[in-house]
């Protein structure tokens, strides 16, 4: 897969990004967070945060945040089932993917707009495939002839069968996180297998604005994770 190699856009000087790292630190440590869940009010908790079984309220200290930033990779490899596809976004490398969760297309037959179903997703997926200039595959549209309890593990079977590309979706439960990675084991030939080369992401926004954790997005990010 070739990529293409860029530069760095840099609106903040290194200082001012400090300055944003430390006024982060600062409103973590002494407003905190809305977690409305004990299990992740507890997960805090046994990590060291200040947690508040009461009000619900999480102050981390900036201890805790600078001991994560050691631990989680930086290096992030996108692999793809094939050794082609595999993406290394390290370095000033650039890479190009699909995305949006478009609920409506226009029909290329009838000219008109219309719902999107799961065979556009198939279809898309396809034309991704042989495009050498699109890299990996966020599904681009929603499945809305799915039920909704369907939806992911569908919307990634769909992707998966027209590209061999890194697939990057959505996921509406925990439930759904399993089922995906059952089916990617599946394609995988084993779960050891997928563990070793992760052909696919889960895409997850787990904030709601200003400070409330999503407990619904969290808990699909901690199965995505391996936390069970």
């Amino acid at each position: 897969m070739k990529e293409a190699v860029g530069g760095k856009f840099m609106v903040l000087s290194e200082k001012q990004v400090e300055r944003i790292h430390r006024a982060a630190l600062e409103v973590l440590k002494r407003v905190g967070l809305r977690v409305e869940s004990e299990r992740f009010l507890k997960i805090y908790s046994d990590l060291g945060a200040k947690a508040d079984f009461k009000t619900g309220i999480v102050k981390i200290p900036p201890k805790l945040v600078e001991e994560a930033l050691k631990v989680v990779p930086h290096r992030v490899v996108l692999y793809g089932r094939r050794p082609e596809h595999t993406l290394d976004l390290s370095d000033a490398k650039v890479f190009v993917g699909t995305g949006g969760a478009a609920v409506r297309i226009i029909d290329l037959e009838a000219g008109q707009a219309r719902p999107t179903t799961l065979q556009d997703q198939a279809d898309l997926a396809f034309l991704v495939e042989n495009l050498e200039n699109v890299h990996f595959f966020q599904c681009p549209v929603v499945c809305t002839d799915v039920p909704k309890e369907a939806l992911t593990v569908n919307s990634f079977y769909a992707a998966l069968s027209g590209t061999t590309k890194h697939v990057q979706e959505s996921a509406t439960s925990p439930r759904a996180v399993d089922q995906v990675v059952e089916l990617a084991a599946l394609i995988a030939g084993g779960e050891g297998e997928l563990l070793a080369r992760p052909f696919i992401s889960f895409v997850c926004s787990w904030m709601i604005s200003p400070l409330k954790v999503d407990v619904g997005v969290a808990e699909v990010l901690r199965r995505g994770g391996g936390g069970g």
